[in-house]
């Protein structure tokens, strides 16, 4: 029969770092995260990790990048969703109304 995995291990997995990080997160050694992943952990761990992971934004290339209260930072400044979207539609204008001027141009040549 296999053995279940405790439930920090599951966390830590879901959270997707890998022990070293997890000790630095916790500030724990990571023999420490090691134990915890066989033999179970407090549950406060747990509870930090994914109040942690729900704060930052844990991908490749978004170095930097938190959540606090609903919106995006980095670098001090706040990103809104609304905001994200109105940028991307005045650059998707900004890039349209630039081929029409191009193809203008060219059609007078």
């Amino acid at each position: 029969m296999a053995v279940k995995k405790p439930s920090f291990y599951h966390t830590l997995k879901k959270v997707e770092i890998n022990e070293k990080r997890a000790a630095e997160i916790l500030g724990v050694e990571v023999a420490d995260v090691h134990d915890f992943c066989k033999n179970g952990a407090p549950i406060a761990y747990e509870r930090l990790l994914l109040i942690w992971d729900k704060k930052h934004v844990g991908r490749h290339g978004w170095n930097g990048w938190l959540f606090s209260q609903d919106v995006l930072l980095f670098k001090g400044q706040r990103f809104r969703p609304e905001s994200i979207l109105r940028d991307r539609d005045f650059r998707n204008k900004l890039e349209r109304d630039a081929f029409d001027i191009i193809k203008a141009l060219k059609t007078k040549a």
